[in-house]
């Protein structure tokens, strides 16, 4: 099947630097703490990048994340200036718990704006806040936008939510009139509602209904454009929220296999065609269809949750299998017709 598709070449690296974390998030989607002492070296991440840059020189970008990347200190400056020189883009995620005062912000976004990075996210909300003060966050968002550097905020977001960056953004006149919903309004620091799920194996129940239409029934966008690879070189399909605790996605180490051979596997794999091409609730629907399925609760309201479900469970990839002739040729027409104008 491999030869009757596209295989569409990757645009950036994350590197999963680390599950330390200086919070522990009761929902975190890969469970860091700082209990977790797992990282990479700087060596490592510069390995990974030759590595991948060798066989797919249209990489651009690499995203330093974690866990909280700022805790590798200068293993993350050297590497970002490695980077750098390579001629990428550069961006790291992280909660902000270094930016206790505006100066302090400031210093830090200075040191790594002169290392070469381009961008910075953050993310805050309910679960975060319990660990780092949304005031933390708003010194390195605003230090970073006063210096011209790009950066987003995103927020952690269900139906229930606390946190309300909507009435603080009113508020603040700072950030009310330097802050935006637009992610191409780059003079901006841009604010994103990232949804919100469960992974901390209790019996509340995480709701977003007043979002849900924005991200339901549309495709997976996190496979096919990047390579994530985790503190342990093991090289992902996706950077989805459940990427890490799905071993579906998984498609072998970096320091055991040429990246060439692990990024292409995916490829080779007609559910994660079918993600890519339609999403996981066109999936979902197609089980309900058949009366094989009975199983009321396939639809999980979360994305990424849905993904998880279906790829881990020998009943529904069963199911798949056996009505294969039904989608297979359907599905290959309209990835490669999604994928016609892709280099």
């Amino acid at each position: 099947m491999k030869n009757e598709i596209k295989i569409l070449k990757p645009k950036a690296i994350t590197l999963l630097t680390t599950f330390k974390c200086t919070a522990a998030c009761r929902n975190c989607c890969f469970q860091c703490s700082p209990k977790c002492e797992k990282k990479m070296t700087a060596a490592e991440m510069k390995h990974y990048i030759d590595t991948c840059l060798i066989v797919y020189p249209e990489i651009k970008t690499v995203v330093f994340t974690g866990g909280e990347c700022t805790l590798l200190g200068q293993d993350l400056i050297k590497t970002i200036k490695y980077a750098k020189i390579n001629g990428l883009s550069t961006r790291i995620v992280t909660n902000g718990w270094w930016a206790k005062d505006y100066m302090t912000a400031q210093n830090k976004i200075n040191m790594l704006q002169q290392a070469g990075l381009d961008e910075i996210n953050f993310s805050t909300g309910d679960d975060h806040q319990q660990w780092i003060p949304f005031t933390y966050v708003r010194n390195a968002a605003v230090a970073a936008f006063r210096q011209g550097m790009y950066c987003a905020i995103n927020v952690e977001t269900k139906d229930d939510s606390k946190f309300n960056i909507d009435k603080i953004i009113e508020k603040d006149h700072i950030l009310s009139e330097h802050s935006t919903n637009n992610i191409y309004e780059r003079r901006k620091i841009y604010i994103e509602k990232g949804i919100w799920a469960q992974f901390d194996g209790s019996n509340e129940k995480i709701t977003y209904k007043a979002y849900e239409s924005n991200f339901k029934f549309k495709r997976c966008k996190n496979l096919f454009s990047i390579i994530p690879i985790n503190p342990y070189g093991e090289v992902l399909a996706c950077c989805g929220i459940t990427s890490e605790s799905n071993l579906y996605m998984r498609l072998g180490n970096i320091n055991h296999e040429n990246i060439k051979t692990v990024y292409e596997r995916a490829f080779c794999d007609v559910l994660k065609l079918w993600l890519f091409t339609e999403g996981p609730e066109k999936i979902a629907k197609f089980l309900l269809s058949h009366e094989d399925e009975n199983d009321t609760q396939i639809n999980v309201q979360h994305t990424c949750l849905l993904c998880r479900k279906i790829s881990c469970s020998k009943k529904y990839i069963d199911i798949l299998i056996k009505y294969r002739k039904e989608y297979m040729t359907n599905l290959i027409l309209k990835y490669n017709l999604l994928t016609f104008k892709e280099k």
